[in-house]
């Protein structure tokens, strides 16, 4: 158990240093974002004349053809959306893989990474939004479905850890296969990357918590009720003149808190995924920042089982 959690610190340290050193791996989570909620904006934007011509097909078809083509219709955005940010995501992942070779890359090579494996990763796409969909189904059918379902989301998780490391590194990897390597090497680094990944959500837990507060209290002053959390000392002032910009300011915070926290998890999954594959680079210290300490420490590490 210490060995893990020296390890995953350790990779944590690293990976805070990768992002140092490439501050430019930011743009990715923020470009997801922006390639998410554009997708959105269009599906709206599209959904009513889907709706409109769902009841064309039931008046000259049948009603069963145009109900599912309106669920055809919202699964493809889903489906849409799912790709763009697991682009981004793969785009970010080839990046770092660039810099843990000891080079410098740019933001137009993780892009170009991403791009030399887009076929790879829309059949990806079209797996996670399968399976969303059907947890959300599950998580929709009463308490138990709810325990179920998040049992299930964390399994997932876990068993496509490495999925994403994966499609950007090898050649025709279809989904399936995406998650049996995954799970392979998930019981190689189950340690690590529990504890490497809580590790992680743990550097962000009090900022999302003090924002998340900060942000009821300033909800409660819009309704016009009287907040009650400690925060509220600070921001009951600016209710007079500056509550919207207030709570603009907050998600503002809320979404670069977020950006550092994907990218950063990113960057960890990466380096793990890194030491476990790649035994030959694990004695040397080039592509780790000149730390002997890190090619020291992993040395000999995640055995074949």
């Amino acid at each position: 158990m210490v060995r893990y959690f020296a390890r995953s610190w350790a990779l944590i340290k690293y990976s805070l240093w990768v992002l140092n050193k490439d501050r430019e791996l930011l743009v990715f989570p923020i470009l997801s974002l922006l390639s998410a909620a554009g997708i959105v904006v269009i599906s709206y934007a599209g959904f009513i004349p889907a709706i409109l011509l769902s009841y064309v097909i039931a008046e000259y078809g049948s009603e069963i053809l145009g109900i599912l083509f309106v669920i055809f219709y919202g699964f493809s955005a889903y489906i849409v959306m799912t790709f763009g940010i697991i682009f981004f995501n793969a785009a970010l992942t080839g990046a770092v893989l660039i810099r843990l070779e000891g080079k410098n890359p740019t933001l137009m090579d993780g892009l170009n990474v991403a791009g030399r494996h887009i076929g790879q990763i829309f059949k990806w796409a079209i797996m996670m939004a399968t399976v969303g969909f059907i947890l959300h189904v599950i998580h929709r059918s009463g308490w138990l479905g709810r325990v179920l379902f998040h049992i299930l989301n964390v399994g997932w998780g876990l068993l496509t850890f490495f999925a994403i490391p994966l499609l950007v590194t090898r050649e025709n990897l279809g989904p399936f296969d995406a998650v049996r390597e995954s799970g392979n090497i998930i019981k190689k680094t189950f340690g690590e990357s529990v504890i490497g990944d809580a590790g992680v959500a743990v550097c962000f837990l009090l900022p999302y918590l003090i924002i998340g507060l900060a942000m009821s209290e300033v909800t409660l002053m819009y309704l016009g009720e009287n907040p009650w959390l400690p925060t509220s000392l600070i921001l009951y002032p600016l209710q007079e003149n500056y509550l919207s910009e207030t709570y603009l300011f907050l998600m503002l915070l809320l979404l670069i808190t977020f950006v550092f926290h994907s990218t950063l998890f990113s960057i960890f999954r990466a380096c793990l995924y890194q030491f476990t594959i790649d035994k030959s680079a694990n004695g040397t210290a080039v592509a780790y920042g000149g730390d002997p300490n890190m090619s020291a420490l992993f040395a000999g590490s995640f055995r074949e089982k």
